[in-house]
């Protein structure tokens, strides 16, 4: 008689036994992942502009922190209107076409003003004054380069050129929607004499933050969040694979007599 003897293999499932990820999933992974990390990089630029933004004082300007400018020459001139170091982040008030903010503090009358830089030129071409080639707010560091000269000819404020001007003791504040054209800002003891000390604070409205900041968060999240999903699909795909089971292994034995 012939025996048959059925039994279940105790070695492990071959390989075509086993769900396979294939090129598919590992490309869905990969490309997940990578969004993800996209997003979260561009979500955490999004926070930190929020965050610059929720700096605003109560009149919606943008200011950095005081810093004390001092000059030995009867005038410190900034030729244009670029103000690098703001908080993290570069500002250019004519580019950023918003208003513009200077707050001065000093215990002698200051005078401030900004006027076409041709005219202010002329006006301070025989006077000595510092020109400032570098002006970082954050931390607060002015490089100047000094400019011979003597007294002015005239006080500042009785100068017809300037659009916008701020002059006195204490704090005085000087706001000023840029314009097309180029400018410069001067700052010079009222009367005109030399030795300028000052505590100085720049700023903008810059109505564009705001959007930059919710645009950021908004594609950050969208970018990230789709990442995931593809990941998810990719690895849930692979666990719906139907498994093979091993089939019983069938042995014939040599007859008995």
């Amino acid at each position: 008689m012939t025996a048959l003897a059925a039994s279940t293999p105790t070695a492990p499932p071959t390989d075509h036994q086993c769900p396979r990820w294939g090129a598919g999933r590992i490309t869905l992974i990969v490309v997940g992942a990578l969004l993800a990390l996209f997003g979260v990089s561009i979500l955490v630029g999004g926070v930190a502009v929020a965050v610059v933004d929720s700096t605003r004082d109560r009149d919606g300007f943008l200011m950095s922190a005081p810093g004390r400018l001092t000059s030995d020459a009867s005038a410190v001139l900034m030729p244009d209107l670029r103000v690098q170091g703001f908080g993290g982040w570069g500002v250019d008030a004519q580019a950023m076409a918003g208003t513009m903010r200077i707050t001065t503090t000093s215990e002698r009358p200051v005078f401030v003003g900004i006027g076409p830089s041709n005219q202010v030129e002329s006006y301070l071409a025989s006077v000595r004054h510092d020109v400032i080639e570098d002006f970082s707010t954050s931390p607060f560091r002015v490089t100047y380069r000094p400019v011979s000269g003597g007294a002015p000819s005239g006080s500042p404020a009785a100068q017809p050129f300037w659009v916008a001007t701020g002059t006195g003791t204490g704090t005085q504040v000087l706001t000023w929607t840029p314009q097309e054209g180029d400018w410069s800002v001067v700052m010079m003891n009222a009367d005109g004499s030399p030795a300028i000390d000052a505590m100085v604070s720049v700023g903008a409205l810059v109505p564009v933050l705001h959007g930059i900041a919710v645009g950021l968060c908004i594609g950050g999240s969208v970018l990230f969040f789709l990442g995931l999903a593809l990941a998810l699909i990719a690895v849930v795909s692979y666990e719906r694979q139907p498994r093979r089971r091993p089939q019983p292994r069938i042995t014939v034995s040599a007859p008995t007599s």
